[in-house]
């Protein structure tokens, strides 16, 4: 008998995690949308359309966003993106996320530090 690999949480259960677990504090928006997400059959159908690995929340709701998104209720999002997810397909099938700024930027520390004191982040 032939063992078959377990193929994790679905989609829906991701985006309720991640809703639940990652997104408080950080991003509520996120978490909204990701509630919503988790609970639509019809947009879950669509993020299951692309392969597992950019089915991830932050890529898909980045695309989402790149694609022109404003920051709006689920009932409004859910809407636009049945219109739209052709554009925020394509997006999400040909970009990536890179989620661990803090271990990127380490090498950057003793520059930053030579540096005229004080510092910000600037987000165009």
């Amino acid at each position: 008998m032939r063992a078959v690999a377990d193929p994790g949480p679905s989609t829906a259960e991701r985006y309720r995690d991640f809703a639940e677990v990652e997104a408080p504090g950080q991003s509520v928006l996120y978490e909204q949308w990701a509630l919503g997400v988790a609970g639509d059959r019809r947009i879950i159908e669509l993020i299951d359309e692309l392969p597992l690995a950019k089915r991830q929340v932050n890529l898909v709701f980045g695309a989402i966003r790149a694609a022109g998104a404003s920051v709006m209720p689920y009932d409004e999002l859910r809407e636009w993106l049945l219109v739209q997810w052709p554009a925020v397909r394509h997006i999400a099938l040909t970009r990536s996320t890179q989620t661990n700024e803090a271990a990127r930027c380490a090498v950057l520390l003793p520059l930053l530090g030579s540096l005229p004191q004080p510092l910000a982040l600037l987000n165009p």
